[in-house]
């Protein structure tokens, strides 16, 4: 029986060999859910492929030989073949949590100083000053400290998936609960960068609440640039920019995107503006009780389970376990895709302007468009040994073409058709990208959307339609945030919205964690809701069922 490839015409894929295509490549919407630029994806690639002379580790022999996670027209794709048989003896769940024990303890003595340390010494490098003939070491140094911090990344993010996967488990066989998100919701309250950042912004907006200059500034402006420059110019308000400045050196390295081309927040702070002038009118809407909440399900649980299940022990082992590590979900995110992302940027553009003065290119953001060897080549290229049409030529191709498919919703699977076992793959690491959503789309019913129910509750409001951070400053106090997706800088969005519904993801995705903790109803992995909405419309968010209701 032949097998009928996913290769559509309007997405083409080279397969590096046949034995490629024959895996099921899964579409990463959450991270990619709009093409990177080529610099972006090479980076991606080049912290999980080998040094340079350094020979890879083989896999066991039981273990299959997965292909690495491959970037293919902009998007990411990752293969994915059935669960392997379990082993014929698992390790105990008592050994799994005894392992896990140590993770918050790994965290806070070595992977956070390892993140810190490095990234001081990034930021210590003055690369205005760095000449010509240093740059390509100086890139190296860049590099390598990004290949260093994403193996600490799959060190501190694993433990997290496995902790909260014995966790589910165990509730589920001590409760029989039929609530998918029960187990996760005795994790919400604690502190976490980015709920950090948006307290950070809170002040700023109490601030200008109580500086009547700045807030008869941000009250009339319906233009961010405009209200930006008159604060900057005012007199009467220089100890509030003095204090948006301090934010900035705090937090201002945060982007609205995973892509290396988008400018921090300390370049273009008017993200940071408009959630402050956003705050002003939209009072507290944090959940102050939330810990105190999540304590008393505790101690519910402590109660009304029985004492003699030889889990309950394990249970509350281990959930003292996740609570422990759960803020490491965020933060991570906050000194490797932000704090690291953020140096690779400053890195970028100087390699940008170097090969600018050298006549390679007229524009230093065009250093996006080219991959890192590329880079490398060009930094050591002897004088006048190429010319700028080679590379101008280069770019506007690859500029050309991720215009092309930033209009083109990518497949959802590649190669290899899922199988039922595939689709039906039950795992923690699916509740954050899950393979399969049942029932999305319903002819029947066009105003009805179906996805993952992420964070309970029902709320009626407005549709705003955000697919890129120039939309950030459509967004008002109540409405419901529709995108494909969101990363931690977008938590401060979260401080105004009434709801969320988004393309990708799934219960355990920053937007269903954040909601969470905001208590925003939640739909995640709806597939079509930035295409099947408009903005503006009347939508029912009911997060506990996961359907959205699109009112006429």
């Amino acid at each position: 029986m032949s097998i009928e490839y996913i290769e559509p015409p309007s997405f083409p894929v080279i397969w590096n060999s046949e034995e490629e295509r024959n895996f099921t490549w899964v579409w990463d919407d959450v991270h990619t859910p709009i093409p990177n630029t080529p610099l972006t994806s090479s980076f991606s690639s080049e912290w999980s492929r080998p040094r340079p002379g350094e020979t890879p580790t083989p896999p066991p022999s039981t273990t299959p030989a997965l292909p690495r996670r491959r970037i293919i027209n902009g998007y990411a794709y990752s293969p994915r073949v059935p669960k392997p048989e379990p082993p014929v003896d698992p390790p105990s769940v008592e050994s799994t949590i005894d392992r896990l024990s140590e993770a918050r303890n790994k965290w806070d003595t070595d992977l956070l100083p390892k993140l810190q340390g490095n990234l001081e010494k990034l930021r210590s490098i003055d690369l205005a000053r760095t000449e010509a003939s240093q740059l390509p070491d100086t890139l190296e140094l860049f590099v390598e400290t990004h290949r260093e911090h994403w193996q600490i990344h799959m060190q501190a993010v694993g433990p997290i998936f496995q902790s909260t996967g014995v966790l589910s488990s165990l509730y589920d066989q001590l409760t029989s609960s039929d609530n998918p998100l029960a187990p996760y919701e005795l994790l919400q309250g604690f502190h976490n960068k980015s709920l950090e950042t948006d307290q950070a912004l809170r002040v700023l907006a109490n601030e200008a609440l109580h500086t009547p200059p700045v807030h008869q500034i941000m009250s009339y402006h319906t233009h961010v640039d405009s209200m930006i420059t008159e604060l900057k110019n005012s007199s009467q308000c220089s100890e509030y920019i003095a204090s948006v400045d301090r934010f900035l050196d705090s937090y201002g390295f945060r982007s609205s995107s995973l892509d290396l081309s988008i400018p921090t927040w300390q370049e273009d702070p008017s993200f940071v503006f408009l959630t402050i002038k956003s705050l002003l009118n939209s009072g507290d809407s944090t959940n102050q009780d939330l810990a105190a909440k999540r304590e008393a399900s505790v101690e519910a649980l402590r109660d009304s389970l029985d004492t003699n299940d030889s889990n309950y022990d394990l249970f509350f082992r281990i959930l003292k376990i996740c609570q422990d590590i759960w803020p490491i979900r965020e933060d991570h995110a906050f000194y490797i895709e932000q704090a690291t992302g953020a140096q690779m940027r400053r890195i970028a553009l100087r390699c940008g302007e170097t090969l600018v003065q050298q006549g390679l290119m007229s524009d230093s953001r065009d250093i996006f468009y080219l991959e890192l060897d590329e880079i490398r080549k060009a930094l050591t290229l002897p004088p006048a040994s190429e010319t700028s049409e080679s590379y101008t030529a280069l770019i506007a191709d690859r500029k050309e073409k991720r215009n092309h498919f930033l209009t083109v919703t990518p497949p959802q699977y590649l190669g290899h058709p899922p199988t039922d076992e595939l689709l039906q793959e039950k795992m923690e690491t699916t509740k954050f990208i899950p393979h399969y959503v049942e029932s999305v789309e319903d002819p029947s019913h066009p105003n009805v959307l179906r996805g993952i129910g992420a964070s309970a509750g029902t709320y009626r409001g407005i549709a705003r339609v955000i697919l890129t951070t120039e939309d950030f400053a459509k967004v008002e106090p109540g409405d419901i945030l529709i995108c494909k997706s969101t990363t931690p800088p977008w938590t401060p969005l979260f401080a105004t919205i009434g709801g969320l519904v988004t393309d990708a993801g799934g219960i355990l995705s920053h937007g269903a964690i954040v909601a969470r903790e905001y208590g925003l109803p939640a739909v995640m992995a709806t597939k079509r809701a930035t295409t099947s909405i408009t903005d503006g419309a009347i939508l029912v968010v009911d997060g506990t069922t996961g359907i959205v209701q699109i009112e006429e």
